[in-house]
């Protein structure tokens, strides 16, 4: 789901296009914090903040803050809570979705009803899917350089355009 950038060439083009809109994931494993089977609910999180990730990408607080607040629950609900990315495979809705002191903490109800969902519900219950991926955009990113070592470097996400929260068996 990422490029990793080896020479300093594609660093340099990376670092001036990265803010292009681009569609990209971010993945949290063992992110579910509670489900229940009875109701469909589930609670945890879609990402965590200030860790660097295989992607070179460090999630900062505040990222998302501007795109759950115009998208999330309390918005336009835009923002979808879906199967392995797939529009075609849309689980339910979120009731929460907020930013806290961890990262992106979510609360949503599985619709049961369809079968699929159900299945999904019983395989998250069981263990079988145990993380979340985020789909995004960024919209503003900082490029860190360690200015010692020209292989230590990442981005921090400052802004992103939050467009779904996925259940995946793995990012």
């Amino acid at each position: 789901f990422c490029n990793i950038i080896t020479d300093n060439k594609r660093l340099q083009m990376a670092t001036k296009n990265r803010n292009n809109g681009a569609f990209e994931y971010k993945s949290m494993p063992m992110s579910f914090k509670g489900v229940d089977i009875k109701t469909g609910f589930v609670k945890g999180y879609l990402g965590a903040f200030g860790n660097i990730d295989h992607c070179r990408d460090k999630l900062m607080k505040g990222s998302a803050a501007k795109s759950i607040a115009e998208r999330g629950p309390l918005g336009s609900k835009q923002i979808k809570y879906l199967k392995q990315h797939d529009r075609d495979f849309p689980l339910g809705s979120f009731n929460v979705l907020k930013e806290d002191s961890f990262g992106i903490y979510y609360e949503a109800n599985i619709l049961e009803e369809i079968e699929y969902a159900k299945d999904t519900l019983l395989l998250i219950d069981a263990g079988v899917y145990n993380e979340h991926s985020i789909g995004y955009s960024v919209i503003k990113s900082t490029f860190i350089q360690n200015p010692d070592d020209d292989r230590d470097w990442h981005f921090e996400l400052n802004e992103i355009k939050l467009y779904e929260g996925s259940v995946v068996l793995w990012g």
